[in-house]
């Protein structure tokens, strides 16, 4: 048995050198392999931001080229505050945006950076919401959004907290500035009031939801002063719906810490038809936030940390570019670094 074992493999070796010398092959029905195609073309990555105003993300990437479609629906006396900012390696540049839609390319330096992109304001007009939304960010290669680390803070205001009269509001508007330092959100449009939100229960329970929809840690409300100049209430009206507006915030989330700033002096604080100055709209939210001293921090923007009248823009009403440094800072300050 040993012996035929021993001549069979013998065999079967021969057999296979022959058909090696003869370059005869095993039969495959199996097509050949195509060679690899290279992938030389950059795969690009594409983000949305939210329809707040003043939105933004913040990504890391080493893609050398963006694009941005935006669409600026703000009236044409806006013109001079639509802007969009780009923040990469090589610092911050900011676009003018057109009426309509359009599209921004922007180059920028070869290797990882952080990038971070910022929507612009938005205000009302004819009863409608409009300003400078961003559509679509693309980068040319891959990228990753990331979350912004420290205390969430949510503003809530008027024309004030999306920049006034700044030069650049995407780069300069106060609550941009305070990204330095905390993950900050914008709920704010120019001519807005505390009427407009929380006029009925079912208004300031909505309001209070979409707020506390957001997550912050901390609450920044800096309304009043178009209370006050376009004369939808007294004073004392409005101090009832503000203190409830208040109450609804802290049910929907208890855990933000709530500072209520009265709106900062300007140039002509005469009564209204109710016959009310604006300091008595500013005495109503002092009342209303020192009585729930748990959660609520009465914030004085009469006080000389804020801007005065005299560093205003020319209206006497609207932040400078330099004004809104000075109005982050104070705000900075209150909150903590």
């Amino acid at each position: 048995m040993s012996y035929r074992i021993k001549y069979l493999a013998l065999a079967l070796l021969l057999s296979i050198l022959l058909s090696s010398c003869t370059g005869a092959s095993q039969p495959t029905n199996e097509p050949s392999p195509l060679p690899p195609i290279p992938t030389s073309t950059p795969s690009q990555t594409i983000f949305h931001l939210d329809r707040s105003a003043l939105a933004y993300g913040i990504f890391e990437t080493e893609a050398t080229s963006l694009t941005i479609v935006v669409s600026n629906t703000a009236p044409g006396q806006f013109k001079d505050f639509t802007d969009i900012s780009i923040e990469d390696a090589s610092g911050v540049t900011t676009y003018e945006v057109q009426s309509g839609e359009s599209t921004i390319v922007h180059a920028m330096p070869a290797g990882k950076k952080r990038v971070t992109v910022t929507s612009g304001l938005q205000t009302k007009f004819r009863n409608r919401i409009t300003g400078v939304f961003i559509n679509k960010i693309t980068f040319n290669e891959p990228a990753v959004r990331i979350a912004q680390e420290g205390k969430r803070i949510l503003v809530y205001g008027d024309s004030l907290a999306v920049g006034g009269n700044v030069d650049d509001v995407s780069a300069e508007a106060w609550p941009v500035l305070l990204r330095k330092h905390f993950s900050v959100s914008v709920d704010a449009y120019g001519y807005r009031t505390l009427y407009d939100d929380a006029s009925t229960v079912e208004a300031r329970s909505e309001f209070a939801a979409r707020i506390a929809s957001r997550g912050p840690d901390r609450i920044w409300l800096a309304i009043g002063a178009n209370d006050y100049a376009f004369e939808q209430w007294s004073a004392q009206q409005f101090g009832q719906t503000y203190a409830a507006t208040l109450d609804a915030i802290h049910s929907s989330n208890s855990q933000a810490l709530l500072f209520a700033q009265s709106p900062i002096l300007r140039a002509d604080e005469s009564p209204n038809v109710f016959g009310d100055t604006l300091e008595k709209y500013r005495q109503q939210i002092a009342t209303a936030c020192l009585a729930r001293p748990a959660w609520c921090r009465f914030v004085n923007g009469t006080n000389p940390a804020f801007p005065r009248p005299d560093e205003l823009d020319q209206d006497g009403i609207h932040l400078t570019t330099k004004s809104s440094a000075k109005y982050a800072e104070a705000v900075l300050n209150i909150i903590g670094k």
